[in-house]
């Protein structure tokens, strides 16, 4: 799994409001024509593209991470 930051290249915003995705992430991530995906912002105007069929993993994932970190306080909790 790629743990660093890549640039694949520059894209630019359309007439339309489209944003073409380089071909070499298109192959890379094996992207289909119809995919479909969640945009986030960040505080500083920057986007990220999740694809939707990932977000379920996502989301386990954190309830997993929250879930383990309430039992940890829970058990470092002062009576």
């Amino acid at each position: 799994m790629d743990k660093e930051l890549t640039c694949f290249g520059i894209t630019k915003l359309g007439e339309r409001g489209q944003v073409v995705i380089p071909i070499e992430i298109r192959r890379k991530w094996k992207l289909k024509n119809g995919e479909r995906f969640i945009i986030l912002g960040t505080p500083h105007k920057s986007l990220v593209l999740v694809k939707a069929s990932r977000m379920n993993k996502i989301i386990d994932y954190l309830k997993k991470e929250v879930g383990s970190l309430e039992k940890s306080l829970k058990s470092r909790k002062i009576k």
